[in-house]
């Protein structure tokens, strides 16, 4: 139904003279001034047709500008197609048509909620919180990081201090001790970070008779080992108590320790069952 379908001429009260059933253009003009009346064709097809005066005729047509501009559109973009026509066969005013990728243009309030959707929803907003989270991983692993090397530069500094103060002490008595009944003993420490040794430690290798000669031997020389383990913030402790080959038939690791373990008194009562077990097994042999 087409806009002037939808709204007629409005009825007025004025009487009607036999004219044509139609406005006629072309027709001549009966009369002048605000009664004029157009003239319809002649003869026995004469029909009733309406008397208006001019004025209210410019009346109706601006309440049908009024009116269109109402319902006025945007515009239709050549090779717009599958546009929906009205019964009457046009483009009626408020119809939708689809634009060529097939994209709904359905009038003011439609494109008023599709441009707020484009507006509220960013598709590369996500991003933000992306990198957002990366960036607070980082920083608590960067921090993390700090925190356990913090650590284990203590651990480190506190190891070679119980070396200096509690570990060597006790090993160079025993050692002296050692050199004085005829045996000797070896102090052999080593700082990490190389090849053969990349953590620190420090170890004193026994001799119960004469001098050692060369490099100690595990299966020759009874020992006790402190090593510092970084990973774990612990010292692995090990020993050997075989004497040339006899005595005892143990070597290796035999607990870990805490760093406030590693005393004078316990190193000293280490050293002194290792050699009890070396001199036991040989005495025995």
């Amino acid at each position: 139904m087409s806009i002037l379908d939808q709204h007629p001429f409005p009825d007025f009260a004025f009487p009607f003279t036999p004219v044509s059933n139609r406005l006629c253009p072309s027709g001549p003009t009966v009369g002048m001034g605000p009664t004029a009346q157009v003239a319809g064709p002649s003869g026995p097809d004469r029909r009733l047709h309406r008397t208006r005066t001019m004025g209210t005729y410019d009346a109706w047509g601006a309440a049908m500008k009024e009116l269109v501009n109402q319902h006025r559109r945007e515009p239709v973009d050549a090779g717009f197609d599958d546009c929906k026509p009205s019964p009457s066969g046009g483009l009626a005013i408020g119809d939708r048509c689809s634009t060529p990728t097939g994209t709904s243009s359905a009038g003011p309030a439609g494109n008023d909620q599709s441009a707020g959707r484009v507006t509220a929803t960013d598709p590369l907003a996500e991003l933000g919180p992306l990198l957002a989270a990366v960036a607070q991983r980082d920083s608590e692993s960067t921090e993390a990081a700090r925190v356990r090397a913090a650590l284990e530069r203590k651990f480190l500094d506190d190891f070679a201090r119980a070396c200096l103060q509690e570990i060597r002490p006790a090993m160079i008595a025993v050692l002296k001790r050692l050199q004085q009944l005829g045996g000797d003993g070896i102090i052999e420490e080593h700082p990490g970070g190389e090849a053969r040794f990349p953590r620190p430690r420090i170890t004193l290798w026994m001799s119960l008779k004469e001098e050692i000669v060369g490099e100690p031997r595990l299966d020759r020389h009874p020992y006790l080992l402190f090593e510092a383990d970084v990973e774990s913030q612990k010292v692995e402790v090990d020993e050997g108590d075989m004497w040339r080959g006899a005595g005892g038939n143990f070597s290796g690791r035999v607990g870990v320790w805490d760093v406030a373990e590693l005393t004078h008194d316990r190193v000293t009562n280490e050293l002194l069952s290792i050699a009890h077990r070396a001199a036991g097994e040989r005495l025995s042999g």
